[in-house]
């Protein structure tokens, strides 16, 4: 039993990097192919999260 929490905290760790990358990415291809201000705004904020 106890191997097999620290797998299933991995894989779930594992999904949500993979999700926090696809969104990131989404949002880059969507502010390329659409340059709205919504999407300038999200660009600013990925840019100041990018800087730190």
């Amino acid at each position: 039993m106890p191997q097999i929490f620290p797998m299933n905290w991995f894989l779930m760790s594992l999904s949500i990097m993979l999700i926090l990358i696809f969104t990131v990415i989404n949002f880059y291809f969507f502010s390329v192919k659409t340059p709205n201000k919504n999407t300038f705004n999200i660009n600013k904020m990925t840019k100041y999260s990018f800087k730190w």
